[in-house]
């Protein structure tokens, strides 16, 4: 027992440990696992909301050249989740000479626009899943196309279509009857004004095409993607 007897009678003291910083900053050491697919499983709204949607309708008043009894138009796009929506369009529009117009007697009353562009939308009230009114706003080229009655003689070429492109601008109010994650439908009146180029695909001065506008009414159907 003597053996075992402590002679140092001083108080004996165990210093207290400092703080190990790296017990502290575990993080530091054992960083939070990143899922590497984190980043591109992430997609903006107007991706995760894409639409594809056909449009129809025809024009009550056209002037000057062409009545249009019909048009079609394709669409792709979103309105996101917001007030805005982001459109990019295709269409078609079938077009009659106007009896009075000087046209009439030389071209063949079977004249058509092929057009392609961006629309845009916008939903005062956000969008309401029914009876969702917006504004939409449109930019567009477009082809004018066109047969001759009789065929134009050019030196050797014997000429007997053409086509004149010009600069589309649009601008309307419409309503979306239902809009809901996988189905939009609704309806669309649209004034439209078709500025049309100085020359014709053929090489001749357009003097005869300036502007062409109508007021025009659709309807649409679209689906989630």
């Amino acid at each position: 027992m003597d053996k075992a007897r402590d002679d140092y009678e001083e108080e004996r003291r165990v210093p207290d440990r400092e703080d190990n910083d790296w017990v502290e900053d575990d993080d530091d050491y054992y960083p939070e696992s990143e899922d590497p697919d984190s980043e591109s499983s992430v997609t903006p709204d107007e991706l995760q909301n894409l639409f594809l949607m056909l449009r129809s309708g025809a024009s009550f008043r056209s002037d000057p050249y062409f009545n249009n009894p019909f048009d079609l138009e394709i669409l792709l796009g979103s309105n996101g989740d917001g007030y805005f929506g982001v459109f990019l369009f295709a269409g078609f529009k079938k077009l009659e000479v106007q009896s009075e117009e000087e046209l009439y007697e030389s071209i063949k009353p079977n004249p058509f626009i092929l057009h392609c562009g961006v629309e845009m939308r916008y939903y005062p009230f956000e969008k309401w899943t029914y009876f969702s009114p917006y504004i939409t706003g449109r930019i567009s080229g477009f082809s004018l196309f066109w047969m001759y009655k009789n065929a134009l003689v050019a030196g050797p070429d014997t000429i007997s279509s053409d086509y004149l492109g010009g600069l589309g601008l649009d601008g309307g109010v419409g309503v979306d009857f239902i809009q809901n994650e996988n189905f939009q439908a609704g309806f669309l009146m649209l004034p439209q004004v078709f500025l049309f180029g100085e020359e014709t695909s053929k090489g001749f001065s357009n003097d005869v095409f300036l502007s062409y506008g109508n007021i025009r009414w659709s309807l649409e159907a679209g689906f989630k993607l």
